[in-house]
């Protein structure tokens, strides 16, 4: 363990210090790591969009043989056992965890210095990245070209906050690339829901189809009508695995995008 990274500054933890100190506590208490020990983590080790981690990082998602691997070959890629240290409690984790799929909230996971509260304030409004960390991959909000950081503030005093989380979905390398990324928000943005499931029950009715199945119940026997309807949570669940990207604000609402 690297002593000199163990001593907090009290002014400001690095992203080290607060991960070492999470692993103590974990290891004190025989615990694995929490959720936003692994999101610190895989944010210092993912590869890109494409990466397992970078999944886990965003949204909280395992893939787990595909996880597993990219931590498998940092670990053997790691300069320092500190640091091949900090992956094996990031394996850990994702071997203990019972449940692979998203996590609501997720993106508000950062560590945090002992007894110190986090405040909304403390991540980017974008890519709900904690303010001690670096942009996600592809924020608008991190970009460091002026003209196209101005183009980005153009585009939400236009279209809202919810432009600037397609375009970090998305991500964009130059003007042509951000010019194609903002026309293309409005055929796939579908709107700020406070659930999938209710975005599910909106589009069963402005589809027409709760109707449609409404006049099929009149062929039924009057006591198994209430029988017939939509599983509307696992359209949602159909939605959020194949159709749907979701970014959640800070009222726990959704901003939901067509993939």
């Amino acid at each position: 363990m690297n002593e000199k990274l163990n001593q907090p500054n009290p002014e400001h933890w690095s992203d080290e210090q607060l991960i070492d100190h999470e692993i103590e506590s974990a290891t004190s208490e025989e615990r694995s790591i929490g959720d936003a020990g692994a999101r610190v983590i895989a944010s210092q080790w993912h590869g890109g969009q494409a990466s397992a981690l970078y999944s886990l990082t965003s949204t909280g998602a395992i893939d787990l043989p595909q996880v597993v691997a990219e931590i498998n070959e940092s670990w053997a890629n790691a300069d320092t056992d500190y640091n091949r240290e900090h992956l094996e409690a990031l394996g850990a984790y994702v071997m203990a965890r019972e449940s692979h799929d998203p996590v609501e909230g997720w993106s508000k996971q950062w560590l945090t210095p002992p007894d110190e509260p986090t405040e909304q304030d403390d991540f980017c409004p974008a890519c709900r990245a904690h303010i001690s960390a670096p942009h996600s991959v592809g924020c608008p909000l991190g970009e460091e070209d002026p003209e196209l950081l101005e183009r980005v503030e153009q585009a939400v005093t236009a279209k809202g906050i919810a432009v600037t989380h397609w375009l970090e979905y998305v991500g964009f390398r130059n003007r042509e690339e951000l010019e194609a990324a903002i026309n293309m928000f409005e055929d796939h943005y579908l709107g700020h829901f406070e659930s999938i499931e209710a975005y599910a029950a909106d589009y069963l009715s402005e589809s027409g189809l709760e109707a449609q199945l409404d006049q099929l119940r009149q062929f039924l026997p009057e006591d198994m009508r209430q029988h017939a309807k939509w599983d509307e949570a696992g359209i949602a669940h159909d939605f959020a695995l194949n159709t749907i990207h979701s970014v959640e604000d800070d009222d726990g609402h959704l901003h939901l995008f067509t993939k």
